[in-house]
């Protein structure tokens, strides 16, 4: 299941452009960042950075990897990548040593890298947070199960140390489990003792001195950045709807059983049945906890004005492990019902695992081995595809200057490739251009526009990108 996982998250894994929203902008935040080696403030067009105001681990991983592997999609996207890959061992780990169940995690993982929703552009296939998010809401969440059920105080610390890394990934929404880890400390009598233990105070007291002490010292070299935060994470997300992403509540129920975890959602109800049949079981308290963390997660996410696919995507590894718990389940009633070897039992489960995964993994390979540019998307990337070919040197740049029409994440990040590998070729904006440049375009609204504005002509196209040459200035119109 995991050489599964090598071959679905990382297969042609830079075959796409970078996307425009937002995996462009944490590129060239992580570019900016390797060029002027500041590594506490992030920045876009080298201004400090206030619409990404999430604290900068996966800019510095992404920089650390530009700075191996140059400024490439590979680069920008192999964290997010890793972080599944991750994911996955850990599940598998997880059943094996604390189980002792290693099937048991093998199908959770492969049911993880087999869902549609998670093993996506946004999720695990682009540069964005959610994976390395997902990585760390995971490791948090067994560890504090593991916590109370051994009561051994390294995995508190654990706890704490997923956590810090968490919000470092992507602020308040590594936080969106709290309600569930205080519900399951209070449902299972823990809460009090937990807090009359010295290691939760220490870690809790180093976990806020970190987060609080990056984001003081951030706010003081970027004054105004704590009111962008909260802008951006807490009012503005939540409270209300931003960017026209709105959505009725029942959105995340509706894409997980339509498809982002289909057809493994039909086998959630034997695991839920398996949470909630056998309270003694070591497998049955932790598939409550799973259900109890899947739930709480989706009512917050679904709570929250802004709603955006890819916010669920910290809960596939929970839904994942409950999937697994349903198949081992079905197949434990089978083999009580029906005794025979060990050795057909697991054949039998292995068949049962081939007859579901085959279908979504195929799913899933044509999606990443064989990515395609939407219908409409098409136009929009035409000039990343464009500056991509100059970058391998399979056509010539005709122009030194750039100008995009509306924001222009996705054309900066290439236009910065083509300057740092020495093409001569800059973004500029619409009003700065002069009498003797040569301009590249992209969209027909631009075209228009320089028309209408300046004595032009067209000197060359190719699919949807044009050339112009400014013959006269601004001012004479």
């Amino acid at each position: 299941m995991l050489g599964a996982g090598l071959f679905l998250l990382f297969g042609h894994i830079e075959k796409l452009p970078l996307r425009q929203y937002d995996e462009a902008r944490q590129a060239i935040n992580a570019m900016e960042m390797l060029h002027s080696g500041n590594w506490l403030v992030t920045s876009y067009d080298h201004e400090p950075e206030t619409w990404n105001t999430k604290p900068p681990l996966l800019i510095w991983l992404q920089a650390s990897f530009m700075a191996v592997l140059g400024p490439t999609e590979l680069a920008v996207r192999l964290p997010s990548a890793f972080a599944a890959l991750m994911t996955g061992f850990l599940l598998w780990f997880f059943a094996k040593r604390h189980l002792n169940r290693e099937y048991l995690g093998l199908l959770a993982a492969g049911i993880l890298f087999t869902t549609a929703g998670y093993v996506r552009l946004h999720g695990t296939r682009t540069g964005d947070f959610d994976a390395l998010l997902t990585l760390f809401t995971t490791w948090a969440g067994i560890s504090l199960w593991l916590f109370v059920e051994r009561q051994e105080r390294k995995f508190l610390i654990h706890f704490f140390v997923a956590l810090t890394l968490g919000v470092f990934t992507k602020g308040i929404a590594a936080l969106l489990f709290a309600p569930a880890y205080l519900l399951f400390l209070l449902t299972q009598k823990q809460l009090a003792p937990t807090l009359r233990l010295r290691t939760t105070w220490i870690a809790l007291a180093v976990f806020l001195i970190i987060i609080a002490g990056y984001y003081g010292l951030r706010n003081e070299l970027q004054p105004g950045y704590l009111a962008a935060v909260a802008q951006n994470e807490l009012g503005g997300r939540f409270a209300q709807t931003t960017e026209g992403h709105s959505a009725g509540f029942s959105y995340y129920f509706e894409i997980l059983a339509a498809d982002h975890f289909f057809p493994w959602i039909w086998l959630l109800p034997a695991g839920v049945l398996l949470a909630v049949t056998s309270r003694s079981s070591i497998l049955a308290r932790f598939w409550s906890y799973c259900l109890l963390l899947a739930t709480i997660h989706l009512l917050v996410i679904s709570s929250s004005g802004t709603k955006l696919e890819w916010y669920a995507l910290p809960v596939y590894p929970w839904l994942a492990l409950m999937t697994a718990g349903g198949l081992y389940f079905l197949g434990e009633s089978i083999h009580q019902s029906w005794p025979f070897s060990k050795i057909v039992y697991q054949w039998m489960i292995t068949a049962m695992a081939f007859l579901l995964f085959y279908p979504t993994f195929t799913q899933v390979r044509n999606a990443t081995y064989r990515p395609h540019e939407a219908e409409w998307d098409k136009s929009n990337y035409a000039i990343c595809y464009f500056l991509r070919e100059v970058l391998e040197e399979k056509r010539d740049l005709p122009a030194h200057k750039l100008v995009h029409w509306g924001y222009d994440a996705h054309a900066r990040y290439y236009a910065m490739r083509c300057t740092a590998a020495g093409f001569p070729l800059r973004i500029v904006k619409y009003d700065e251009l002069q009498s003797g440049d040569t301009v590249l375009t992209c969209h027909r609204e631009m075209e228009e526009y320089l028309e209408k504005r300046y004595s032009c002509s067209s000197d060359s196209t190719v699919n949807t990108i044009r050339t112009y040459i400014i013959h006269g200035s601004a001012a004479n119109h």
